[in-house]
């Protein structure tokens, strides 16, 4: 690579930095000054909570669900998404069966370790077919190939299982961020 490339290479990512400092600054000044504005519109009659959580002394635990513990194997491979499970664990862009069950058993863990709050993963229904890049199949197995907002992943859980972590997880101190 030549000099001159170098200079337009680090030129672009000192501009970059300075742009991205820029906006987070924005946004972060922007959610200071109004810490109730909402992106969608609650249903009609519905009161969205306020939430006033702090976790500046919490040791946060980041959870990508379907790589962290199958706490069960029945929702591994969901009909209506057939194919896109890997029991093997060898193919990175598939479901390997991580689940909210699997967290769920294993709050005591983390618990021990000292984690006052768990960060997971989005948990909406996922879409139901491979994507396709270069020929090899791909899956949303990390939660951000969402469907429906309404619905979680079926290799995830359900509400219920939601419900039954966040239980537990309150039960032994720890908060759920999503």
């Amino acid at each position: 690579m030549s000099v001159q490339s170098r200079r337009s290479v680090l030129s672009f990512g000192i501009l970059f930095t300075i742009a991205f400092t820029v906006m987070t600054l924005f946004v972060v000044r922007s959610v200071q000054r109004s810490p109730k504005t909402y992106a969608a519109s609650p249903p009609s009659g519905y009161t969205l909570p306020y939430n006033n959580a702090d976790f500046k002394s919490d040791v946060v635990y980041q959870v990508l669900l379907d790589r962290f513990f199958d706490g069960n194997s029945a929702n591994n491979d969901p009909s209506g998404d057939t194919g896109l499970y890997d029991s093997t664990k060898t193919n990175w862009k598939l479901y390997w069966g991580g689940d909210l069950a699997g967290l769920t058993q294993k709050i005591q863990y983390l618990a021990d370790m000292g984690i006052t709050a768990v960060w997971i993963m989005p948990i909406a229904e996922n879409i139901h077919i491979a994507a396709m890049y270069n020929g090899v199949a791909n899956a949303g197995y990390h939660g951000y190939w969402a469907r429906d907002m309404y619905n979680v992943d079926p290799h995830l859980g359900s509400w219920s299982d939601f419900d039954t972590l966040v239980s537990t997880a309150h039960s032994k101190g720890i908060k759920v961020i999503m």
